[in-house]
């Protein structure tokens, strides 16, 4: 098959009434029958609008209702006298008698609210003015201290009925639910705000989960969800987004985010665990498949069948991602066709031509506005040189090591000057099992070196761009003597030098 890259003089496609789109650095426009089309398995599909929706899954874990739990902490000093729950886990309605208690400042409180209110009921004129409160202001005092200490308006009419003080008190739990911690034990002395019990309730349950950073922008209160039992055979809770945590896991990366189940069975208990799914919908979007978008490591890229049988690449802006389909938020339009089978066969032949087109500008074109390499890039090209003589000795010596070499010099740039696509190249071409494998990984693979040279007009002084017609492949290689690495010593010196670096 070929594939014939378009010259400039030629037209543009006749439905493209649009600017024309910016030039894909590395890619170019080529030309292919539909009879060729077809022969490669070539499909496209049209750009249009879709609701586009995503379901994010995650795990989760049951907690408490934080609004739902009350902690029993007398504000007084006591002792423990008589316990009517007596174990963790019990479960209590609310109202429902925890234990009596003992303590001297209760009593105390209680008799001078007593003797306060006493005083009150007396004659005014029996009551010498010596510059003491007024008696409704004593009441008011003692009662508001009684209060402060949780003791109700029922149990303080039953004091002022009795007219005596009790030297211990009923407390009743103020929630249904069960007790989640006990530390009260009949004789325990305990200190003002000592937690004696916390009771919460079972329904409705807190569902805790976090997502990843990248899924957040995803996630809006309200949004549907569904809390899956595997162990209970899949049995499904629906629920829904109620809160989103304002804090993101700094070793994770993860966010926290709520739901919340009804429980009126009980069948759910805190710290189970489920499965949990988010629904996330885009609305209606300008969308392409995701099998027709490539993504190069730097850029986003998909191609567009013409009416005139071109496949022009264009750099994409992409938003959203779903299992099928990107979100296009630029360089596509609707109703244009894209690639989706047969892509990176169209993609490499598109490189390739590219990196040839480049090659043949001159060698004093590219002097004038050269600039010397970096010396990360030297040292790639000094890997790259290892394995480019080893494929041309028929040997897979030393190239895993010199592959995985550029992968790590290219990882840890720190100045982002090397082409992140040379990275997984480089791995793919480590990872090669026999020579065959090498050769054929080794094609992108210079290509996306060639192109770099080519866009950052580099001069090294020592390195060569040679290219062979019957491989329909490009290389470097450190001299002027055309060293083939896709044949070896089968056609060794098949090929030509196109350009100096």
């Amino acid at each position: 098959m070929k594939l014939v890259p378009i010259k400039g003089g030629q037209p543009t496609a006749p439905h493209a009434e649009a600017e024309p789109a910016a030039p894909v650095p590395g890619r170019t426009t080529i030309s292919i029958s539909p009879e060729k089309q077809q022969t490669i398995g070539l499909r496209t599909a049209v750009v249009g609008k879709q609701k586009l929706g995503q379901t994010i899954r995650t795990t989760a874990t049951f907690e408490h209702d934080e609004t739902k739990l009350a902690k029993i902490a007398p504000r007084f000093a006591g002792w423990v006298r008589d316990l009517k729950v007596n174990f963790t886990g019990q479960h209590v309605q609310k109202g429902e008698p925890l234990l009596t208690v003992y303590s001297p400042e209760l009593f105390a409180a209680e008799n001078e609210y007593l003797l306060a209110y006493r005083r009150l009921a007396q004659p005014k004129s029996s009551v010498s003015d010596l510059g003491f409160a007024s008696p409704q202001r004593l009441v008011e005092s003692a009662r508001r201290r009684l209060s402060l200490w949780q003791i109700g308006d029922e149990e303080i009419s039953a004091l002022e009925k009795r007219g005596v003080p009790k030297d211990e008190l009923l407390i009743r739990s103020p929630v249904s639910g069960h007790v989640i911690s006990k530390t009260a034990v009949e004789g325990k002395a305990f200190t003002a705000g000592e937690t004696l019990f916390e009771i919460g309730a079972l329904t409705p349950l807190w569902v805790r989960t976090s997502v990843t950073e990248s899924d957040m922008p995803l996630i809006r209160l309200g949004q549907k969800a569904r809390v899956i039992l595997p162990y209970l055979g899949n049995k499904t809770y629906e629920s829904k987004v109620t809160f989103l945590y304002p804090h993101l896991e700094a070793q994770t990366r993860r966010a926290e985010v709520r739901l919340e189940v009804d429980n009126p069975n009980h069948e759910l208990r805190p710290q189970m665990w489920a499965n949990v799914e988010i629904e996330a919908s885009f609305g209606e979007v300008l969308a392409a498949p995701a099998s027709a978008v490539i993504d190069t490591g730097e850029r986003y890229v998909a191609f567009v069948l013409r009416e005139d049988d071109h496949l022009e690449p264009r750099e994409v802006k992409i938003g959203a991602k779903t299992d099928d389909w990107w979100e296009v938020k630029g360089g596509l339009k609707e109703g244009e066709k894209v690639v989706t089978r047969a892509l990176f066969l169209v993609d490499s032949e598109s490189q390739l031509k590219a990196a040839i087109a480049g090659m043949g500008g001159g060698h004093q074109h590219d002097a004038v506005a050269s600039k010397p390499p970096s010396e990360e890039l030297l040292d790639v090209l000094a890997q790259y040189t290892k394995i480019q003589t080893a494929l041309a000795g028929d040997t897979l010596a030393g190239v895993a090591d010199a592959a995985q070499a550029i992968a790590k010099l290219v990882t840890s740039n720190p100045t982002k000057t090397l082409p992140a696509a040379l990275a997984p190249q480089a791995v793919a071409l480590a990872d090669a099992k026999d020579i065959a494998a090498a050769r054929e990984r080794f094609k992108p693979f210079s290509v996306s070196l060639i192109q770099h040279l080519d866009h950052e007009k580099v001069q090294t002084g020592r390195y060569y761009g040679a290219y062979c017609d019957m491989a329909k492949a490009a290389w470097l290689q450190a001299d002027k003597n055309v060293r083939n690495p896709y044949f070896g010593k089968e056609m060794l010196v098949c090929g030509e030098i196109r350009k100096a670096y």
